[in-house]
């Protein structure tokens, strides 16, 4: 039977997150398993524009899964880790924790207070430092802790007091590498013997600033990072640093978490992988072993590589985020797709965000179709791999800003980690949802505005302005072969005059209310001023017609004693009728009135 593997994972850096991936990929290639990887893009700056992308941790079913395999060491502090666990506790799932330490819960990832001692050891017994800075990341995080105590201990071993001042803890970022300069210069003491980054990002921004001011590593100072990123290696003076074979750590992880699987009990519950110290340029230590021309030609080619895709990545962008409606967003799909090389996609739409309801049902929408189904993860699998020939599908949700979407599916491929191929297309699916939403809302707002324009406050009937554009527009729909009917309110006057304005207005009500009910919604009806009424309808016989004016009437009659007016309440309505004859609408207009105002002037002769 094939094992289901749920996958929480917060992706921080795609280097880190394909590399994990393609272990994974090498333990599971003999295995009959099937992985949902949850997805959420995190950046530790702003981690507030990331919060709606957890949301797709809260998805899945836990009961229907096998084991849990958590990549979430860039979430902080949230409850989503703490709830996870819990819930397998509680429905007996085994998890593993890569690069986080939780509480009673068996974890791999690097020795981190190992690998940064041992490099801070370098920094000091060979290359002699006695000055040492240490920019770290959140405070809060706990490999930073973990970095940073080492940092601490190292020093005391050798007898060198840490000096707060040349201590900062920022977020993992280039720029504060780049901040931290500028606040150390302040204080004088932003060229020390050795800087401690880390990561390699923030020793990168480093770099970058001390040179602006003319301070070069590795002559002036020494600076190591973590990681061991390509733009690392990569960069001049490459950063001395640590590799921690993510690869590896992938692999070792499904291993493990399958074992738990399978019933073994967890001898440890913390696994330690050995991080390798890999000595650069940035302290001096591999000056005479770079082949610049060959890195040169590695980046010229990762370049050209990262702008074809853009470009691909604009025109799809273009082409999506040009769409009206869902069908045309669906229609496009396709190329879409096919030009950034990507297998097969599903989105799943909460129904309610352009339908208005509270449907729980989602719309799936692929290359091939879109369909309305019930919130079901083998649905959307089936959807989108109905033989499941793949092993791994990724999960992330569809947001903008505090709305969210829904969630997209694909089968997991190795280019989705590579220049932010995927990450850039969930954004652009979602910048072109949220254009919908607004073109929709836009529009719905211009039907109100249009209908308000349109229609007569006191009576909902269309006013003059409506009648000028819906009922030419019925009259040409019809071929001219239309009749009308001319309404007038008996003694308005009499009964303003004598009940007041407002029993003036009931009585109007009244009539357009009678109107309303006998006509219904395929004729047009319109208030047409102060007392005076206009139905236009298809064109019918002359009893048909008198019948319903025989109706409005009577129906008057019951409006009266509803409401129970003093008062008597009449109208006197007057028609003709155009079988496609050569007349226009306001002619025929003019006809019915000067037929109303005959019955009304023989009504008060008595002589009706």
């Amino acid at each position: 039977m094939r094992k289901k593997i749920l996958m929480i994972c917060s992706i921080w850096h795609e280097d880190y997150m394909r590399a994990l991936m393609k272990g994974i990929q090498r333990s599971i290639a003999q295995e009959d398993v099937e992985v949902h990887m949850m997805a959420a893009y995190d950046a530790s700056g702003n981690v507030q524009i990331h919060e709606k992308g957890h949301e797709i941790f809260s998805l899945p079913v836990l009961q229907e899964y096998s084991g849990v395999l958590c990549a979430a060491s860039s979430v902080g502090n949230t409850p989503i880790v703490e709830q996870l666990v819990e819930a397998c506790n509680n429905y007996r799932r085994p998890i593993l924790s890569i690069d986080r330490i939780i509480k009673d819960v068996p974890s791999i990832g690097i020795d981190n207070y190992q690998a940064v001692f041992e490099l801070v050891e370098h920094m000091i017994t060979v290359h002699g430092c006695k000055v040492l800075n240490y920019l770290g990341g959140a405070e809060t995080h706990a490999e930073n802790k973990e970095r940073f105590r080492a940092f601490c201990d190292c020093l005391k071993k050798h007898g060198i007091v840490p000096d707060e001042e040349r201590i900062m803890h920022y977020n993992f970022l280039h720029s504060d590498g780049r901040n931290a300069y500028h606040v150390w210069k302040e204080k004088g003491k932003h060229i020390p013997d050795v800087l401690i980054c880390a990561n390699d990002n923030m020793a990168i921004g480093y770099c970058e600033e001390a040179a602006k001011d003319g301070y070069y590593v590795p002559d002036d100072f020494l600076i190591s990072g973590f990681d061991n990123f390509e733009e690392g290696k990569y960069f001049c003076p490459s950063i001395t640093s640590v590799n921690r074979d993510w690869e590896s750590l992938g692999y070792v992880s499904m291993n493990h978490l399958l074992t738990l699987i399978e019933g073994e009990k967890v001898q440890n519950c913390r696994l330690y992988s050995q991080g390798k110290i890999v000595l650069n340029e940035s302290c001096g230590c591999a000056l005479d072993r770079r082949n610049i021309r060959e890195n040169l030609k590695h980046m010229l080619l990762e370049r050209r590589l990262e702008e074809a895709l853009e470009e691909k990545q604009r025109n799809v962008r273009q082409r999506l985020c040009s769409c009206n409606n869902i069908t045309e967003l669906q229609k496009k799909f396709g190329q879409s797709f096919t030009e950034l090389d990507i297998n097969s996609f599903v989105l799943c739409l909460k129904e309610g965000i352009f339908a208005k309801n509270n449907s729980e049902n989602v719309r799936l929408i692929s290359a091939q179709r879109q369909k309305n189904s019930p919130n079901s993860m083998d649905l959307v699998i089936k959807e989108l791999d109905a033989e499941k020939k793949e092993k791994i599908y990724i999960f992330s949700a569809l947001y903008f800003g505090n709305l969210s979407y829904g969630y997209s599916v694909a089968t997991y491929q190795n280019n989705f980690m590579k220049n932010n191929l995927h990450r850039t297309l969930l954004e652009t699916i979602s910048l072109a949802l949220e254009n919908i939403r607004q073109k929709e809302e836009i529009h719905m707002m211009n039907e109100q505005l249009k209908e308000l324009y349109l229609q007569d406050s006191l009576t909902g009937l269309y006013n003059r302005f409506g009648y000028a554009q819906m009922g030419e527009e019925f009259f040409l729909a019809h071929q001219k072969r239309v009749s009308l009917v001319y309404v007038d309110v008996d003694n308005l006057k009499v009964i303003n005059d004598s009940f007041g304005h407002a029993m003036g207005d009931v009585a109007i009500k009244g009539v357009a209310i009678s109107i309303a009910k006998v006509f219904g919604p395929e004729s047009v009806k319109v208030r047409m001023g102060g007392d005076e009424f206009l139905i236009i309808c298809e064109l019918q016989d002359e009893q048909e017609i008198l019948q319903k004016e025989e109706r409005v009437s009577e129906v008057l009659l019951e409006y009266k004693k509803g409401e129970n007016l003093s008062f008597p309440l009449g109208a006197s309505m007057g028609h003709i009728h155009s079988d496609g004859m050569e007349s226009t609408l306001e002619s025929l207009v003019k006809m019915a009135d000067s037929k109303m105002y005959d019955i009304k002037q023989k009504k008060k002769m008595g002589k009706r």
